[in-house]
């Protein structure tokens, strides 16, 4: 049944690729095949987290290395109910962008069942990322991002590329790290291609849980995903809403610098890009990041411009 209250956008991002871009002429390539060519090829890479709902431009002219894929998010409660399913906001937004850039939307279990499934499945989209999401009705069909899984990769078998999520600091609801790997092993043992990390402040932890990873058998690439503050109000609600934490010292300079919104942003690029460095440098086999932009995009291009471009350039000479 088609919500009522659900109302199509048009303003959408606006995104300016450039003459860089070659359009893709044809179907879209999976995007497990190009991650692991570029790790192959110990190339670092990016990919952007956008929410179609959006007044805000992001340039890619401005950027000295461009993005692997674009990553859409799926709003569970507003886009479980729309029918059909190509009136959903993201799904109207990655079409738009299919001939300049490799898409892949995010598809949740809430409320969704088989039928719904087969119908964005039958989009032909070729990636997508598989989420439980943060929302979960008691009688939905899919209880974990395992199941949808296997659902998915019954479909449409391996003319699609299934990302799914991992927890440096474990999902909240998870009684242990352990436990917690254990699901992930499910969703790749289901046919997950890579894992997106959920954002993590602490480059040691993130080291950590790519051994554990590999110690409990998991081989897909692992994408670490990152989020640069736009201010301290978000940055605590970001904290609420994924529980992880940040070191206490870090969070007081934060909270300090909640005033002046210039040296906030300066000290959180420079964070996210030691960060980066850090995670980079430390042979764990990381080579790409994806950016929760929150559809702010300032930072982002900084931290491309420095950390990506500085790194690529050092492999190349």
């Amino acid at each position: 049944m088609h919500n009522p209250d659900y109302q199509p956008i048009n303003n959408f991002v606006q995104v300016e690729f450039g003459e860089r871009f070659l359009p893709i002429i044809n179907e879209q390539p999976k995007l497990g095949n190009l991650i692991q060519s570029k790790i192959e090829n110990q190339e670092y890479f990016y990919g952007i987290e956008l929410s179609a709902r959006s007044n805000s431009t992001l340039d890619y002219r401005k950027f000295a290395v461009l993005p692997l894929f674009t990553s859409l998010v799926w709003f569970g409660p507003e886009y479980s109910d729309i029918q059909p399913i190509d009136d959903v906001d993201a799904v109207r937004f990655g079409s738009s962008l299919m001939h300049n850039t490799v898409v892949m939307p995010h598809f949740t279990c809430y409320r969704a069942t088989p039928e719904r499934l087969r119908n964005f499945l039958a989009l032909n989209f070729t990636n997508v990322l598989a989420l439980r999401g943060d929302l979960v009705d008691a009688n939905q069909h899919y209880k974990h991002a395992s199941d949808l899984v296997t659902d998915i990769r019954e479909i449409r078998g391996d003319t699609i590329s299934i990302g799914v999520g991992g927890y440096p600091q474990k999902h909240p609801q998870a009684k242990s790290m352990q436990d917690d790997l254990r699901y992930l092993t499910q969703k790749v043992d289901a046919g997950a291609d890579f894992i997106i990390t959920q954002i993590c402040f602490d480059a040691s932890r993130i080291i950590e849980f790519i051994g554990n990873c590999r110690k409990n058998g998991i081989t897909v690439p692992i994408i670490i995903g990152v989020y640069v503050p736009e201010n301290y109000r978000i940055l605590l609600r970001m904290l609420q809403i994924t529980q992880v934490t940040i070191e206490p010292e870090q969070l007081k300079r934060y909270e300090k610098l909640q005033g002046n919104l210039t040296e906030f942003k300066q000290y959180a690029v420079e964070m996210a890009g030691k960060f980066l460095t850090k995670v980079f440098e430390s042979n764990s086999g990381v080579y790409g990041v994806q950016f929760f932009s929150m559809n702010h995009f300032e930072a982002i291009e900084e931290l491309v411009n420095s950390v990506f471009h500085k790194f690529n350039t050092i492999k190349q000479n």
